[in-house]
């Protein structure tokens, strides 16, 4: 946190009186700062700015103020104030890109990150706020990239191997939903359900999955692989040579890292596979294959460096997910939030496993214990409405899907279930302006759920050209 700056604008200097009253209030918020008491900080920087206005490190301080109180909107119209009249004051795009993304302004808070870490590239912190606004962006590699990069900063912080290893579950789920498009893609989802089952030891339900596999391809040639531990050896010769443009090579050599526990190598090898020729149905299977061996090791370093840590419950509960057990991840994901941990996160994954199951009702109280740690949090806002809306407590879901929508205003879904909440409090005209209102819907989602609204007013012109530009844009898509 900065200290109250001892000195004000360059050239000016007030007079005697003002000058006492300025250290007079420094020294109110310093000790308010060092007792934790932030609302009396706050007025203290307030009471420094009535007599001298547009002072940027002292907005930056206030600012700051506002970020702790987690009152981030408050805190990114200081930031912003503050560069405006001071724009020597690096910290204050650390802490705006922080605000942004708190706020879920992904795009702008990637923007401040990188900006700030152009100001500070020695900085030891700005990787992590990097990463995370990759992954909130869905650029999972590049957040993997940016949490390694940490990870060389910081080897031995054991929330970073959790955050690494969310990322390669991240684009294993992106995989996934690949194969469930693909011909050939149920075949490759049941050879990964078997691994993951031979991983853990459970024989009885990797042969069951295997049989399954087998049912859809008896003759090919992944299957019996499917079971047995990866013991290629890899050098570093073999590794250069295998670093060529096709897709196969390129995941050789992503095995072959892999296997040598070089998360780097691995990554960017995993990387460059994605992007080369031939990337079919098995090259995503094969790719998928190497990033669960990822994850568990990612696993396996945040054990040995924070084995109490509710993170660890947290990792094996996405890993079980991933694996198509949502048993054992609630069970998981309950052993992490009963640790009281103070992260909104735990508590949100709880309540999502429980409503990914139609237990709605018993998502409600997770969901609430997240917003008391993260008032803000749009994820917890978002799914908490939509939770509200399906046990038909309509009127209950508006306030906070209003939220979600404020942080993601160009999200068409949650644009929708603010709309269908609105129209099942009878408030029909209200969710025809929040859909009018999308700035974008290449889908045509919102145009066929307008059109029912239009109908519902008697607006028969609108309806039909709301139902002509849904069939429009669907055929374009397609």
């Amino acid at each position: 946190m900065l200290a109250a700056p001892a000195v004000l604008v360059r050239g000016q200097e007030p007079d005697a009186r003002a000058e006492a009253r300025i250290q007079e209030f420094a020294e109110r918020a310093r000790s308010a700062q060092a007792s934790g008491d932030l609302q009396r900080a706050i007025e203290a920087y307030q009471g420094i700015l009535r007599i001298r206005p547009g002072w940027g490190p002292v907005e930056l301080n206030l600012g700051l103020m506002y970020q702790l109180q987690k009152n981030y909107n408050e805190a990114l119209r200081f930031f912003n104030s503050a560069l405006q009249h001071d724009a020597t004051l690096a910290p204050a795009h650390l802490f705006r890109g922080i605000a942004y993304f708190n706020t879920a302004q992904y795009e702008k808070a990637y923007s401040a990150l990188q900006t700030y870490l152009k100001l500070r590239p020695d900085d030891r912190e700005v990787r992590f706020f990097l990463a995370g606004a990759e992954f909130a962006r869905g650029n999972y590699f590049a957040a993997a990239r940016r949490y390694l990069e940490q990870i060389r900063l910081q080897p031995e912080r054991g929330e970073l191997y959790y955050r690494l290893g969310e990322s390669y579950l991240a684009i294993a789920r992106e995989y996934a939903g690949k194969l469930e498009s693909e011909p050939k893609g149920k075949y490759y989802l049941w050879l990964l359900s078997a691994e993951g089952h031979a991983q853990k030891g459970e024989r009885e339900a990797a042969e069951s999955a295997l049989r399954e596999a087998k049912k859809l391809d008896p003759t090919a040639p992944d299957s019996e692989a499917a079971l047995a531990p990866v013991t290629k050896p890899c050098t570093a010769r073999s590794a250069a040579m295998r670093a060529r443009t096709t897709a196969g090579a390129s995941l050789e050599n992503a095995s072959c890292q892999e296997t040598q526990g070089d998360f780097e190598g691995a990554t960017a090898a995993l990387a460059a596979a994605r992007s080369a020729p031939g990337f079919d149905a098995r090259m995503i299977y094969l790719s998928s294959r190497v990033l669960m061996r990822l994850a568990n090791r990612s696993i396996a370093r945040l054990v040995a460096l924070a084995p109490d840590s509710y993170l660890v419950a947290m990792m094996q509960g996405l890993v079980a997910e991933q694996g198509g057990s949502d048993t054992e991840a609630e069970r998981e994901f309950g052993r992490a939030v009963a640790s009281n941990p103070p992260d909104a996160q735990p508590w949100i994954e709880y309540a999502r496993i429980k409503a990914k199951q139609n237990r709605f009702a018993e998502a409600i109280d997770p969901l609430q214990k997240a917003l008391e740690r993260d008032p803000y949090n749009p994820r917890a806002q978002a799914l908490l409405g939509e939770t509200y809306l399906n046990i038909e407590q309509a009127q209950a879901a508006i306030p906070h899907l209003e939220r979600a929508v404020r942080a993601n205003p160009a999200d068409i879904q949650l644009r929708i279930l603010l709309a269908r909440s609105l129209s099942g409090s009878h408030q029909v005209v209200r969710a025809v302006s929040v859909l009018e209102a999308a700035p974008e819907d290449p889908e045509g989602r919102i145009q066929y759920v307008l059109a029912g609204f239009y109908r519902q007013l008697g607006r028969t012109a609108d309806a039909n050209r709301a139902l002509a530009n849904f069939e429009a844009r669907r055929k374009k898509t397609n």
